[in-house]
């Protein structure tokens, strides 16, 4: 095992145990199974658990007769178990079965679909002269039955009444077993006093024997310690996750664990960087009770399941609620289908009904449904690029069917609604000459202007009417050719413009810092080659003593909405030492490249500098100019990615 871990000292004179029958405490919190990895060789299956030496033992229970220390490993083709046993007396049959001694895990594997594969594997030691150590395995909570294949040998315990436990227990046995990296378990001591039969004392790492109870296993370098690593990075707790899900998305056929937390949708698994890495996207909610539904199905019928999104989003117009279809078989996320199912504003609401059929691949269909307060004669919503508007019962459409073929959901049937009302929108005079000489009339929709966007930002936002934006930019970032406002309201960035979503909506996005005072800078430029720029934003984080600075760059996408595309590390400091990177932005071809110099340090040299380089949370590596030279990044696959 590695060397980093805790050794136990010799235990101590133990407590007494105050409750026997227990599976858990009150009031503690479930304990993950942590698993380490070990190389090939490293652990025999002898009883003697001295290559476990500097491993981490994790205690359950006090008692001197009724409490175990346990340490667990892996490889690709095996669990390993090792554990001290403290009991005075073993209670032992010729065929073990559930009421005797024995070390208990439950494991809870995944399949496709979100279910799991419940199975326990029972160790039982063995009495000398009499009866051999074995292990079993029981599927689906069913009786133990003996496995062969699990290699299992006991010891004497060298400091009080028990017994040293050691096994193999290959994944192979287990049904789902190489989909270990994505799976729950728990482990359990069933002692039992007296004789075989007796009712045994229970001590659990977690309560509950449900699949869905059991915690997630943290395999160390593997996708479930990924995902905690990315939580914990961003602030987010267990409570805030939404969905928990399952399915082969990514890679080859197995299976990946895409979970829904705050407003993050993270897709980890032991195909993504060899199961220590993660993807994720920003969701376009301003928080998490914005996602109303989220699963897993495939729409396309190539055998990766999307993600299905139902989001709840608001501005200045109102409410509404938006389907959406993500493809997750590559690093990028990417976004195939957007339908909006309900608006909301001051007057009432109209909603639509979405159904999604059978076949291979699926059909979509989305139908007209009720409305309150809204009709053709105050009804007025312009279209947004790239969302498929709300069937509304007054409208040309009754029903519309889409499905995949091969490039995009496109419309395979539609029903012309028999009821269709289109009312004549609100129009105003404007006078323009013709070349004869005669006046005409030119007549357009009538925006609301950009004043009142912008007045309806401050409101939603609780904001005094009189607050200014510390920092405006008039520039054209997406949709035609037209420039756009970019408006910086402490941590929010207002997006607004004639030619931005018809002149009549605004887009808002909160940048991921802690208060606006941590943003430094917020530049544009086009890194695309489309025309439009992309906008970068630089800020401080903190972490206890040391404060970074991080880069992110955004691009508008055609619903409007914005797509992070770069994440770096630039500044690195503690006390009063520092290593800063030069960034800049730099012709390439008839657009720009970003160009990042590793700087100077000051205060560390290569001997001296404390931090491991990494990019394992998410951003890109801080340069180091002992080790790097100046990269180049620039667009492709839908990112910015180096290219030196």
């Amino acid at each position: 095992m590695p060397n980093d871990f805790l050794k136990l000292p010799p235990r101590a004179a133990a407590k007494p145990l105050l409750a026997l029958c227990l599976l858990w405490p009150a009031g503690v919190s479930a304990a993950a199974l942590t698993l380490t990895p070990v190389q090939p060789g490293q652990i025999r299956v002898d009883g003697d658990v001295g290559e476990w030496r500097g491993a981490r033992f994790v205690e359950l229970g006090e008692a001197a007769d009724s409490s175990i220390e346990y340490a667990l490993g892996y490889d690709g083709e095996a669990l390993y178990v090792a554990a001290r046993v403290y009991d005075e007396s073993l209670v032992r049959s010729r065929k073990p079965a559930r009421r005797e001694d024995a070390v208990v895990l439950a494991l809870a594997l995944p399949r496709a679909g979100g279910t799991h594969r419940l199975s326990e594997v029972w160790l039982y030691a063995g009495e000398i002269g009499r009866s051999p150590a074995s292990g079993a395995v029981a599927r689906g909570g069913g009786t133990p039955k003996a496995e062969r294949a699990i290699q299992i040998v006991e010891g004497p315990l060298a400091d009080g009444d028990g017994y040293v436990l050691e096994a193999r227990v290959p994944w192979k046995v287990l049904p789902g077993g190489r989909e270990h990296q994505i799976g729950r378990g728990a482990l359990r001591l069933h002692d039992v006093d007296g004789k075989v039969g007796a009712r045994p004392a229970v001590l659990a790492s977690a309560r509950g024997t449900r699949a869905r109870s059991l915690p997630p296993l943290r395999v160390e370098g593997g996708a479930n310690a990924a995902l905690s690593d990315f939580l914990r990075q961003k602030g987010i707790g267990s409570g805030a996750i939404r969905r928990d899900l399952v399915g082969d998305a990514f890679g080859d056929g197995r299976l990946e664990r895409v979970v829904v937390a705050s407003t993050f949708a993270i897709v980890v698994g032991p195909d993504i960087q060899g199961g220590g890495g993660f993807h994720y996207l920003d969701l376009p909610v301003t928080g998490g009770a914005g996602v109303r539904d989220a699963a897993l199905r495939d729409l396309t019928g190539d055998g990766k399941v999307e993600l299905t999104l139902r989001l709840s989003q608001q501005n200045e117009l109102g409410k509404r609620e938006v389907f959406q279809v993500m493809a997750l078989d590559r690093p990028e996320a990417r976004k195939l289908l957007s339908l909006e199912l309900r608006k909301q504003t001051d007057d009432g609401w109209v909603e639509a009904e979405l159904r999604i059929g059978k076949g291979k691949p699926p059909t979509i269909e989305a139908r007209i449904g009720e409305a309150k307060g809204l009709g053709p004669d105050n009804y007025r919503e312009p279209r947004v690029q790239g969302v498929e508007p709300v069937l509304v019962p007054w409208g040309a459409v009754r029903r519309r069917v889409y499905r995949w073929d091969g490039t995009r959901f496109a419309v395979e049937d539609e029903e012309q609604n028999p009821d269709a009302h289109v009312p004549e929108p609100k129009r105003v005079a404007a006078r323009a000459p013709a070349d004869d000489g005669v006046e005409r009339v030119a007549s357009h929709p009538e925006p609301p202007g950009l004043d009142r966007l912008v007045a309806a930002f401050r409101r939603s936002q609780g904001l005094d009417p009189s607050a200014r934006p510390r920092s405006v930019r008039h520039v054209n970032v997406a949709e035609d050719g037209r420039h756009e406002s970019l408006m910086l309201f402490d941590a929010h960035l207002l997006v607004v413009g004639k030619g931005y979503r018809g002149g009549s909506g605004y887009f808002y996005f909160q940048l991921p810092v802690a208060s606006g005072r941590d943003i430094q800078r917020l530049f544009t430029g086009d890194v695309t080659g489309d025309g439009r720029r992309e906008v970068f934003v630089r800020f401080k984080q903190h972490i206890a003593d040391v404060q970074r600075e991080i880069l992110l760059a955004y691009t508008f996408e055609a619903d409007g909405g914005m797509r992070q595309i770069l994440a770096l590390e630039v500044r690195r400091a503690q006390g009063g030492s520092a290593v800063g990177n030069v960034v800049d932005l730099v012709p390439s071809g008839s657009h720009w490249a970003l160009r990042i110099k590793p700087g100077r340090a000051r205060g560390w040299s290569a001997g001296s500098y404390p931090f491991v380089s990494d990019a394992s949370d998410g951003y890109g590596a801080l340069l180091l100019p002992w080790n790097d030279r100046t990269a180049r990044y620039r667009y492709r696959e839908g990112r910015l990615l180096r290219s030196d």
